[in-house]
């Protein structure tokens, strides 16, 4: 399993894993915009690098999906799933650069709703065999 959404009262939550924390976090792209479309069906037409930095690990999660929807929300790119993904320490906090493969076709694609933002509500990474992420996005 790749990610699972979990109950909310007011927003959306999900869980994604993976077998390290880099798994973990490209998970949690198709989990966080499959709340707004089916990103199965995305083509994967065109690619994106985004580079990142956090003073933390949760502080780098947001960062990173607030990029995408950045993204989704100003050239109109759609992700389909993280093509490569690596984090790294740096001193201070840590790192991280991807590749989101995605296209930009907007006509031929179904949203369901928005994301608003992504939150430090309820935000957990735990570490083991296996990774996972929690986070909560404002819908």
């Amino acid at each position: 399993m790749k990610f699972r959404y979990l109950d909310h009262t007011a927003d959306a939550c999900f869980e994604a894993f993976g077998k390290d924390l880099n798994e973990a976090f490209s998970n949690a792209v198709p989990a966080m915009f499959g709340l707004m479309y089916d990103t199965s069906k995305i083509k994967e037409d065109e690619s994106r690098w985004i580079q990142v930095k956090g003073i933390d690990e949760k502080a780098l999660l947001s960062h990173f999906l607030d990029q995408l929807l950045f993204l989704f929300d100003t050239e109109f790119f759609w992700p389909a799933r993280v093509k490569s993904l690596a984090i790294k320490k740096l001193k201070p906090g840590c790192g991280l650069t991807a590749e989101i493969l995605g296209d930009v076709n907007i006509g031929q694609y179904e949203s369901s709703g928005g994301i608003k933002a992504v939150t430090y509500n309820r935000m957990e990474i735990k570490k083991g065999k296996p990774c996972s992420v929690t986070v909560v996005v404002d819908l």
